[in-house]
């Protein structure tokens, strides 16, 4: 399988580094202009992710490189115009640092300045970058050929830098860039590079191989190693706020954890990378606070509760209990209970107005359907899907509760309590019925609530919970659902709504995510071929053009960031994962 950096960044499992193609006129102007970079992956939304620019050298004179990729090495030659010969062979190490080795051609590294950038050499066959946004030093050790640095000094900062990798007399380079946080000790030793390119390989077969049997389908089996890569190649080791090895949506630009993205991700580890699975389900519960709430947003550096996410946290324990292979140990299971225990209470306690049965959402963000048409009246708003997904989060602690013969007493609830939670909410969506369709209202105050019309696919999403629902709604959700599919998947915004737009975020683009919760919502309403439909057109979109982070609902085109864990996994679940 031949990897794509302009969407799928080279990297492997472990690293917060990776590399890949950027272009003026991506989300992101490269600082540099266009070229293949080496970025790192700490502290998102802080820092500058470029660290290098890696074109080829020739004498002083630097020159544009090809890339050939698959997922254990990376392969560099100059451009057929650039008239020149060599090749670069670049693979990571088990501690997620880079090894670069060169035969026939040098290569330049250029450092974008920046302040808090600095660059010396403390021995000749050193060079340091200290890169403090990215909060890591960068040594460069030489182990074959030599290093050459060139750089300004500007008083507090480098400015204009350059780290020359050059060959020896037998035209040999090699060098190893390693990632540290305040003391570099040099190595006794260094594996060969074969060894380490060797170690990555088959580190990632076996991650693939866990993953489950691929799809028979050419096209399908193309996509599953694909999906299985950019999984494994997101996963960042424990570091900071990062309390266990953690899978982030993208190392292209959506760089982080959201705290409904990993539900969809857990659950597609479960079968194949038990351990995996549980950490990404408790890598946000790590940071619970004293009200019950999580992080919408959390990397290695900082975390924010600024917006929430939708309570799918319950589904998803229930999937991972469901399809693990081993049982899980008691003292976990009522460790996660008493978080989704707080958790729960925390959107029945602080996000409901006394005296309502629903609990509301502030802002479009903490739906995960951010820019919604479902919002544009504005906030706070009572929506059906949060109440569908609370009906199924209580009736996931019932059930957990029951297993481990919870009391009512006990301080998480007994099964009992939560039913009766569930019944009420379920009775208080069912309020949202208007014969018709579930319809969000927004909350006036002094007054009463106001319904919210919207052709947004949000209000089907009570689909998800099958035949808790009475056959009449089951059957006009399908038929809302139906109207809403196009070719690639089910467009979040019909696309002759007066809201639609092409990238529009949730305003038409199709996801993942809500892909997924239609399709399993069908499936348990009985309507097994339209949820096979929609289905087979997502994963065959997916193969064609990667996994984006959406999807055009009318061309299929890849949109945002164009290598997301969140699609990838969803096209491994549907796939049988």
């Amino acid at each position: 399988m031949d990897l794509d950096l302009t969407r799928e960044p080279f990297s492997r499992y472990g690293s917060y580094l990776a590399v890949g193609w950027e272009h003026e006129g991506d989300l992101f102007d490269p600082p540099l202009g266009s070229g293949l970079y080496v970025r790192s992956h700490h502290a998102r939304a802080v820092i500058r992710r470029e660290l290098f620019l890696v074109r080829g050298l020739d004498g002083g004179e630097s020159y544009e490189l090809e890339s050939a990729a698959v997922p254990a090495e990376l392969t560099l030659r100059p451009s057929p115009g650039a008239r020149r010969k060599g090749e670069v062979r670049i693979c990571f190490d088990a501690s997620g640092n880079l090894r670069l080795q060169g035969r026939g051609m040098g290569v330049r590294l250029q450092v974008p300045t920046g302040q808090g950038v600095v660059t010396y050499s403390e021995a000749p066959d050193l060079v340091t970058v200290n890169a403090r946004e990215a909060t890591r030093r960068y040594q460069v050790h030489s182990l074959a050929g030599s290093l050459r640095l060139t750089t300004e000094w500007e008083g507090v900062s480098a400015g204009e830098t350059t780290v020359d990798l050059l060959p020896d007399s037998d035209g040999i380079w090699e060098v190893a860039i390693d990632e540290y946080w305040s003391t570099w000790v040099r190595p006794e030793s260094r594996a060969e590079y074969d060894e380490v390119q060797a170690d990555s390989r088959s580190h990632f077969e076996r991650f693939r191989d866990g993953l489950g049997t691929p799809p028979t389908d050419p096209l399908l089996r193309d996509a599953w190693e694909r999906a299985a890569y950019v999984c494994w190649s997101c996963v960042v080791n424990p570091s900071g706020q990062l309390q266990r090895p953690t899978m982030f949506m993208s190392l292209n630009w959506m760089d982080q954890v959201w705290s409904w993205d990993n539900c969809f991700i857990a659950q597609a580890l479960a079968r194949g990378h038990q351990d995996l699975a549980w950490d990404q389900w408790f890598v946000v519960f790590d940071h619970q606070d004293e009200y019950g709430a999580i992080p919408d947003g959390l990397n290695d550096v900082f975390r924010h509760y600024n917006f929430c996410k939708p309570p799918v946290h319950g589904w998803t324990l229930l999937e991972l209990l469901r399809r693990s292979r081993a049982e899980l140990p008691r003292s976990a299971i009522e460790q996660a209970f008493r978080h989704l225990a707080r958790h729960t209470r925390w959107f029945l306690r602080h996000r409901r107005r006394e005296g309502d049965a629903l609990p509301y959402y502030l802002h479009g963000n903490d739906s995960g359907w951010d820019n919604a048409t479902m919002f544009d009246d504005g906030v706070p708003l009572i929506a059906p899907d949060l109440a569908a997904l609370l009906v199924a989060q209580c009736d996931a602690l019932a059930t957990v509760a029951t297993d481990l013969a919870i009391d009512v007493e006990d301080p998480g609830g007994g099964a009992a309590l939560w039913k009766r939670e569930a019944d009420a909410l379920l009775a208080g969506l069912m309020d949202l019925w208007d014969g018709d369709r579930f319809v969000p209202a927004r909350i006036v105050p002094g007054r009463e609530t106001v319904p919210v019309q919207t052709r947004s696919l949000i209000p089907t999403i009570p689909i998800f919970l099958g035949e808790r629902l009475n056959a009449a709604v089951r059957e006009r959700l399908i038929e809302s659902i139906r109207s809403l599919v196009t070719e690639h998947g089910v467009a979040t915004e019909p696309v002759d709504s007066e809201g639609y737009e092409s990238d529009g975020y949730w305003r038409g683009p199709v996801w993942a995510p809500s892909t997924y919760l239609v399709v399993i919502g069908l499936r348990a309403c009985g309507e097994p071929e339209l949820a096979q439909m929609i289905s087979d057109r997502f994963c065959k979109t997916c193969a064609e053009n990667g996994f984006a982070e959406n999807f055009d609902a009318v061309t299929g085109r890849g949109l945002r960031d164009l290598s997301y864990t969140w699609t990838a996994s969803t096209f491994l679940l549907l796939q049988g994962a």
